[in-house]
Parts: C-alpha cells; structure tokens; sequence
C-alpha cells in the first residue's frame, strides 16, 4: 500500500534530528521545571517508559513524564493522576520526552501516533509502514472526539499522502 519513497525517508529523518535537537534545546527550561514539579508533587522519577509498536511491528520504550502516582500500580486503589500530571496532560507536555524517542530513530516528529500493543493488535498493519509521530493527522483534528476507524483511516491517509509539504502543514 505505501510507496516507498527513499530520497524522502532520508531527508525527513536529517529533519526529525535537527527538530528533536532544537527543541530540546529551546525547550530545556520546560523539562526542568515539569521534572521538578513531579517530583515535588510525588516524589520519584519524573519520567517513566511504556511498550509501544512502531515501523515495521518493532516494539520501542516510549519516554513520557511521567503524570500518575509513583506507586499507583502496588497499590489496591490507583490514586489516578497527580495535581501536576492532569496539567500535564491537558498541556501535552507530558509527551516532550519522546523528542529523545526522534532521536533515537524510533519515532518521527510526524507520523501515525503509536499505540501499545494490546491496542495495535486490533489496528491494522498498514499503519506500521512508517515511524510512528509524535504528531499525526488525528491528534490536530480532534484527538479523541475521533472514533478508531477515523483515526486508522487519517492514519492511511498521512502515509498516503506523505511529502515535506504535508509535514510542514
């Protein structure tokens, strides 16, 4: 279904470092204050991993900071989200850290958002022909006012349509 595009897939990976890069650059300050403020409303880590699948069925280690209770899975009644976390949240700054995910080459600035695998699993393959994004389509559209088959098909429609100028819009 998607046409392999090399000279693209190149230059767009060149691009995704220089972004990552600049960003965490500019952007250090925020990752300061939010790691400190997580730490100060729970104390702990600021940051946590999960399992995500991305190009071609690879699972990778998402990086996000992170907004739940440190301990919420040892407990028997999760707690949920901390004060700063549904910030957070609602900002989307909790998703800064998967930057380092671009670097790595595990993610792209644009692309299919990745899902853990319980939720790939009743997803389509087709979606895992590029790098997942850390923005897509769907998130600018409406997020999760969207249903599945909507996304899946904004998804198709990106790898569809990839270009430069489609990432830049």
């Amino acid at each position: 279904f998607p046409s392999e595009k090399p000279v693209y897939e190149k230059i767009k990976r060149i691009s995704d470092v220089i972004y990552a890069v600049s960003a965490l650059a500019v952007l250090s300050p925020v990752f300061l204050l939010t790691a400190a403020l997580i730490a100060a409303d729970d104390f702990g880590t600021p940051f946590c991993t999960q399992e995500r699948i991305g190009k071609d069925g690879k699972p990778f280690q998402i990086y996000q900071f992170r907004t739940t209770y440190l301990n919420a899975a040892k407990m028997k009644k999760d707690p949920g989200i901390t004060r700063i976390g549904s910030i957070i949240r609602k900002t989307s700054v909790d998703k800064l850290p998967q930057l380092l995910n671009i670097l790595k080459g595990d993610m792209s600035v644009i692309g299919p958002a990745p899902f853990i695998p319980s939720e790939q699993a009743n997803l389509p393959d087709d979606r895992l022909s590029v790098l997942p994004g850390l923005s897509c389509y769907w998130q600018i559209d409406g997020t999760n006012d969207l249903s599945l088959a909507q996304q899946v098909a904004l998804d198709r429609k990106y790898i569809k349509e990839r270009s430069f100028l489609t990432d830049v819009k």
